[in-house]
Order: C-alpha cells, then structure tokens, then sequence
C-alpha cells in the first residue's frame, strides 16, 4: 500500500527524566496540521517497538523486562508478555501475527503467543544480549543476533539452531529481512554492513559506516538498505552495488529507523541542539536526501521506531 499524503495517524513514545515512557496518538491532516488523540504511559524507557501484520496493535519492549501490547486505536494495555528479566532489545511478530518474538539484555530469545501471552518457546545458547530478531515471509525460520560476530539460523517450530552467517568480526546490533525473504543485512561494532544472500549464505554486498551500526531497514523493493550509525547519521547503501550516500548528521547516535512502505521516505530521529533539549522527528525524503516532513519536537532522544504495514500509523 502506498504511503498516504492525505493523512497518518502516529503513536509516539518519549522517555522523561524519571524513567516512564509517556505516549500519544496523534493523527495528522497533511505535513502541518496535527492534534492528540489520547496518551498513554509505559514503565521504563523502550528499546523497541514492532507493529502486527494487521496494523492494529503493537508491542513495545524495554527496561525491567518490560514487553507489552497495546491496541493501536484505543492506546489500551492489551497484555503483558513476562520473563526477561533484564531490558528487551528487540520485538517482532510473526507473519501472521499469531506469535510475537523478543530478545533481550538476558541473553534470551523466547517465542510468545500474541493471543494468551503464554511463552510458546525458548531459543538457546545465545553468549550475550540479544540484540536483533527477524522472521522470514513465511515463519518458518528465525533470524537472530547478538554479543557473537555470527547471525544465527534457527528452526521457529523447534528452536533448533539449523545455521549460521559468519563474517562480522565484532558484536551485531541490527538484522533486517527483505519482504521476500532472500536478502538479510547485517550490522554492528565493526562498523560495517553486510549484504546476505540467505540461500547461500554467503556475503554478497559490504558497506562501511562511520561508527557502530545500531539499526537497519530494507526498502520495502529490497534495492536499498538504511542504516543509523554512532555518529549520528544515516546511511543509504544500494543492495547490489557500491553506491551509497548520507543525511545529514543529527549529532546524537541513531538507533532506529524505518522505511515508509512506498519507500520514498524514512522516518528519522533527530537532534536539533541538545543544549535546549531540541530533538525531533521527521520524514526524510530518499530520491532527495532532505528532510521532506519535520514531524514535531519530542521530550528526549528516541530509541525506536516502527511504521505499520498499511502506512497509515508510525511508533516512536
């Protein structure tokens, strides 16, 4: 579906200075006129925020262990997952939005039912934080990283690890999947991002980055990978070649993106002056390389962000 001019609806999430994630619906009737719905409160700073395939709710993970589910209209506390028991890192549903998958600071992986909030599975040996999960197109395989140079390959139904992609000689952070499953990017302490062809397994695309790659995000044709980096910009690679260009520093690290499903925009965390707490977001056009949309100013630095699959909704 393509990206909607006329309108979105954008839930955002802050952190003030004692710790709670305070959030607000708002929904937007062209790039200038916007008001608040409803807000909302979360325990903890979020890590990571994913939308389910349907678009209508979305889960938000963070310090303590906290995993929850909020339903998108309403901005209710659906459930809450419980179990880590450190900080969740990563969030993600299952294709048919009957699973929810999250790592964290535990060293963990566990496999959720999105319906009950029963633990359905839990992935093991991971050496350190678990910092990136993806499910391919059909569910079937999990992709994951970690403290580890390698991403691993795991059976969802078993969780018996069945593979691993290995060249990154540091830590990974990021892991993004292409919509039809044959391209896995890969980034982390190396600063550099690795372009996987996941039949093989081998490596068929590298990119540098000018710090630690903290998040990625495939363009929804698979033909270009954003990445945000430690050194507060983002970076746009070509899957199948060496072009590459980059925003605009925002001088704070990025450590969330996402691509609008049509492609043609990323919504960017960004750092106006930190001395006057300025920080916002924005929509930054790709054919561009501008920012196409300032959305609206923000409390703090934002960790995570994710646009639903219909378009019409963004968490922050």
């Amino acid at each position: 579906m393509r990206f909607r001019k006329e309108w979105i609806l954008v839930a955002l999430i802050v952190a003030d200075l004692a710790g709670i994630a305070l959030g607000s619906m708002w929904v937007f009737f062209g790039p200038s006129r916007h008001c608040e719905l409803y807000s909302f409160r979360s325990s903890g700073r979020i890590r990571a925020v994913a939308f389910s395939p349907d678009s209508r709710t979305f889960l938000t993970g963070g310090l303590g262990g906290d995993l929850r589910l909020w339903d998108v209209r309403a901005g209710q506390h659906i459930r809450n997952f419980g179990g880590h028991g450190d900080q969740v890192l990563c969030v993600s549903f299952s294709p048919d939005g009957g699973h929810v998958l999250s790592g964290g600071m535990d060293g963990t992986l566990r496999l959720w039912d999105a319906r009950t909030g029963r633990q359905v599975r839990l992935f093991r040996p991971h050496t350190a934080r678990v910092t990136a999960a993806v499910f391919s197109p059909d569910g079937r395989t999990i992709y994951s990283a970690d403290a580890d140079p390698n991403v691993r390959i795991w059976n969802a139904a078993t969780g018996e690890q069945i593979g691993s992609l290995k060249g990154h000689t540091w830590g990974i952070w990021a892991l993004a999947l292409s919509s039809d499953g044959r391209t896995l990017a890969s980034g982390g302490d190396d600063k550099e991002i690795r372009i996987w062809d996941v039949r093989s397994r081998r490596t068929i695309r590298r990119h540098m980055g000018t710090g630690k790659v903290f998040c990625l995000a495939l363009a929804p044709d698979g033909q270009m990978v954003a990445s945000g980096d430690q050194s507060g910009g983002a970076q746009f690679s070509d899957v199948r070649s060496t072009s590459r260009y980059r925003s605009q520093g925002s001088g704070d690290p990025i450590h969330s993106l996402a691509f609008t499903p049509d492609g043609r925009y990323v919504l960017l965390p960004m750092t106006g002056h930190r001395q006057y707490e300025m920080f916002f977001l924005s929509l930054w056009s790709v054919a561009g390389n501008r920012v196409k949309v300032p959305f609206f100013n923000v409390a703090s630095t934002v960790t995570a962000v994710a646009i639903s699959p219909d378009g019409r909704y963004a968490v922050a």
